[in-house]
């Protein structure tokens, strides 16, 4: 079980639903009460150029906190 910080300080108990180590994402399911609304996700199919998008970042161990970031869809297709 791990512990998944929310905000500043309010904290709660959560497990990996899944990850993807190539690209450095995992995603959690955080057990909370009632008060904690879910972020909806978007369809990455039905994503165009031009949509609003937010990404959420954190790398342990770089001394940096949480990052978010808010952009603009560029493009559709990922060639890794």
């Amino acid at each position: 079980m791990l512990q998944a910080t929310v905000g500043v300080s309010e904290q709660y108990e959560a497990t990996i639903s899944g990850s993807d180590d190539v690209r450095d994402v995992a995603l959690l399911h955080l057990c909370c009460d009632a008060s904690v609304a879910a972020m909806p996700f978007g369809d990455a199919l039905t994503l165009e150029v031009g949509s609003e998008v937010v990404a959420l970042q954190h790398t342990p161990g770089s001394g940096s906190g949480p990052v978010v970031s808010r952009g603009i869809v560029s493009s559709v297709t990922f060639d890794g």
